[in-house]
């Protein structure tokens, strides 16, 4: 089996207090057969009030819209918020995919600083970014 990343499908996003890192869409992405590697690199934006992230990759189903394979990548990253950067994380396509369309969703969960009661504390805030792409698996 092979796969083909096509077109950026949609990129949303949404803010805990203030603007935070933003995933853009996946680089670097090649064909290839199923169950080799990935290398995929992900572009972070410098954000004084962001000081952690994650990115997850999950496989939806184009027809059905359910996740078929859920967190198959993670990367994670601190102190971008002077310089910004990039995530390499690598994933593999499953073996016993079958051939179609497919989704595949890049999330992305932002950390910052945020208040509760009005007292600042540093956790994870729920600034999240979207993105997709689709697949064709021949």
């Amino acid at each position: 089996m092979r796969f083909v990343l096509s077109t950026v499908l949609a990129s949303l996003f949404a803010t805990c207090l203030a603007d935070h890192i933003v995933v853009k869409s996946p680089q670097n992405a090649t064909t290839q057969a199923s169950g080799s590697e990935m290398a995929i690199a992900y572009t972070v934006s410098p954000d004084e009030r962001a000081h952690i992230g994650s990115v997850t990759v999950d496989i939806f189903d184009h027809e059905a819209k359910n996740v078929l394979y859920r967190n198959v990548s993670y990367a994670q990253w601190s102190d971008w918020h002077e310089h910004g950067g990039r995530v390499a994380a690598a994933w593999t396509l499953p073996e016993d995919i079958e051939a179609g369309w497919y989704y595949v969703i890049y999330q992305g969960i932002t950390g910052g600083h945020c208040s509760t009661n009005g007292k600042p504390i540093y956790r994870i805030c729920p600034g999240v970014v979207m993105s997709s792409s689709m697949i064709q698996v021949e």
